[in-house]
């Protein structure tokens, strides 16, 4: 990862090593979506199963 930090990461964005750990500097995300799931695959397994009803139950209240 080190190789490639240049690229993927500004050098504004990126301060020093604290041990193994390099900081990297917060900033605000503005641009297309960066979005992504985070979970465990028994949550992920829940949220599919109850998607896949005819009547689905999970989300049904912030549809309305």
């Amino acid at each position: 990862m080190n190789l490639f930090k240049r690229m993927l990461v500004g050098r504004a964005f990126i301060g020093a090593y604290y041990d193994r750990w390099l900081e990297i500097y917060p900033h605000y995300l503005d641009g297309p979506a960066f979005g992504g799931l985070v979970g465990t695959t028994r949550g992920f397994a829940k949220f599919l199963q109850d998607q896949l009803r005819p009547q689905f139950v999970l989300l049904l209240n912030s549809i309305r």
